[in-house]
């Protein structure tokens, strides 16, 4: 990681990177990009800046230390969830800790949109290498730009890296895990067995949606006309009888909805969990059938 603490530094850069490129006869199409990044810096509400020249994860993980120290951005939309690194309360209040099939993982879900009201921000001004940029921290006053400017360069991200990983392990630890299991195609919001036992379930539902049916066009018919026998009974665990007519109690059609949604694979980031439907819920229908 390089820190320039003023812009004369980062112009002298952008001249010695221009210099080396025609001097070695590669093409200078990022020079005007690195230009034109010096007008992102030219921030009244922020004045005080420092560039950064660092790794993707580096300052994504500078960002959550500055935070860490220094209180929250100003950030017109909130985009922390969508990083490792990130210090943002309701982020962590929406996290959620996956089980699956024994390996736990702390997973972050997208949270509303919102903003923060700090003293600093940081901007993002060019990639200069394949995982390699320069971005840049601004600070509203001198006292916290001086404050900073000393942390940042005792900073040490592995050290930051190692810290981290415990805190998540820690938070893994703390909350109630949902449970998961990877298939061949992707991942599914329920165990192994929950998924058994919802297939099982709802062979029964759908099984008593044609008995209900039948049940129904019976007893349309005028009683001299309903030579048939009776038609099996269907579940009590999904339908009621009100007067002959089998009627639908809800719970079988929510449960077929998850069920169908579960079973289909899914990217980690798409996976919706159904709250009516715990491990628990599904273990005491699973019981009565």
């Amino acid at each position: 990681m390089k820190v320039l603490s003023s812009l004369s530094e980062y112009v002298n850069y952008i001249n010695d990177y221009k210099e080396f490129l025609i001097k070695n006869g590669y093409s200078t199409s990022k020079v005007p990009e690195l230009e034109s990044s010096l007008l992102n810096l030219k921030n009244k509400e922020f004045p005080y800046f420092l560039i950064l020249k660092a790794a993707y994860e580096v300052h994504d993980a500078l960002h959550e230390f500055i935070w860490e120290k220094f209180g929250e951005p100003h950030l017109d939309s909130c985009g922390c969830c969508y990083s490792y690194y990130n210090f943002c309360p309701k982020i962590d209040e929406q996290s959620i800790v996956c089980d699956c099939e024994g390996e736990k993982y702390l997973f972050y879900k997208d949270v509303p949109d919102h903003k923060h009201n700090g003293d600093w921000t940081s901007i993002w001004l060019t990639k200069s290498g394949y995982d390699f940029g320069f971005g840049a921290i601004l600070f509203k006053n001198k006292d916290l730009y001086e404050k900073c400017l000393n942390e940042i360069r005792n900073f040490n991200f592995e050290v930051f890296s190692k810290e981290k990983k415990e805190r998540v392990k820690k938070m893994i630890e703390t909350k109630n895990a949902l449970q998961v299991f990877k298939s061949r195609w992707g991942f599914h919001p329920i165990s192994k067995e929950d998924c058994f036992k919802l297939k099982k379930l709802s062979i029964v539902y759908l099984k008593s949606l044609r008995l209900a049916a039948a049940h129904r066009r019976l007893m349309r018919k005028l009683p001299h006309n309903r030579k048939q026998q009776l038609p099996e009974n269907p579940s009590p665990l999904f339908f009621e009888n009100k007067n002959g007519y089998w009627i639908d109690k809800g719970v079988g059609k929510r449960m077929f909805d998850f069920y169908r949604t579960a079973r289909k694979p899914q990217d980690m980031e798409d996976i919706i969990f159904n709250e009516e439907f715990s491990k628990e819920k599904i273990s005491s229908l699973f019981d009565l059938i």
